[in-house]
């Protein structure tokens, strides 16, 4: 009878060590998608920011361009 509650509790035990292997291993992958996806985070938002600025450097061109238009536009009014 202690011999059948020994390897009851060495079986248990082995179980529970097979599933806190398990949650082990899962937690890492987690981990190193969330790491993945955190560095691809960073890539798409450099990339947006880039697209952004020149977004800004687009505009700021044609208002200049508008600017200079409208200032020959009343300058050959005024002619």
């Amino acid at each position: 009878m202690r011999k059948a509650k020994a390897s009851n509790v060495t079986a248990e035990r082995q179980n529970w060590e097979k599933i806190f292997n398990g949650m082990v291993h899962m937690l890492r992958s987690q981990q190193q998608q969330l790491l993945s996806l955190a560095s691809e985070r960073k890539l798409l938002e450099g990339r947006i920011r880039m697209i952004h600025d020149g977004w800004e450097s687009d505009i700021r061109l044609y208002k200049d361009q508008i600017s200079e238009l409208k200032g020959i536009s009343i300058y050959e009014e005024k002619s």
